[in-house]
Parts: C-alpha cells; structure tokens; sequence
C-alpha cells in the first residue's frame, strides 16, 4: 500500500477542494453555520498562485483528494518585527 501524496493545488483542483469542503463542513461542529460555495470558490481562486497563501491537497495512491489545507500567511503572531 502507497501512501498519500501532497501536493500544492492548482486552478484545477478548486471544484474538488470545494466538494470535499462541503461533506466536511457537515461533519464538523459548524454544520451550523451556511457553506457558501461561492465564497469558498472566490477564496481559493484567490489563493491559488498567491504567495501570500498555501493550498495543498492530499490525494490517496488511487489519485481521490483524500484532504486539503488552506493557509494565510501573515506576520509573527509572537513577534512584531
């Protein structure tokens, strides 16, 4: 058995990203809270390719996104120089 391979995502990958954003987002304790996929689709073509965010995507050995992550780069949160 492989393991997972992660990768930066592309433009490609958003749809994707935003499909497995929403059976997680029901999952999670904010089920609550509406999941706008129009804005989940705004942020991520924003983020990708900006080098002020990190997406990635995670895949199984069978090419299935299996999980993502999104960061905003930002300054020191223990430092203002």
């Amino acid at each position: 058995m492989r393991g997972m391979r992660v990768r930066f995502a592309g433009a490609e990958d958003v749809e994707s990203v935003i499909d497995l954003g929403a059976r997680m987002h029901a999952l999670s304790r904010f089920e609550c809270v509406g999941y706008e996929r129009a804005k989940v689709r705004r942020v991520l073509h924003h983020a990708v390719g900006n080098p002020a965010y990190m997406l990635a995507v995670a895949e199984a050995s069978d090419g299935v996104m299996a999980g993502f992550h999104l960061a905003n780069m930002d300054r020191y949160f223990f430092s203002d120089s």
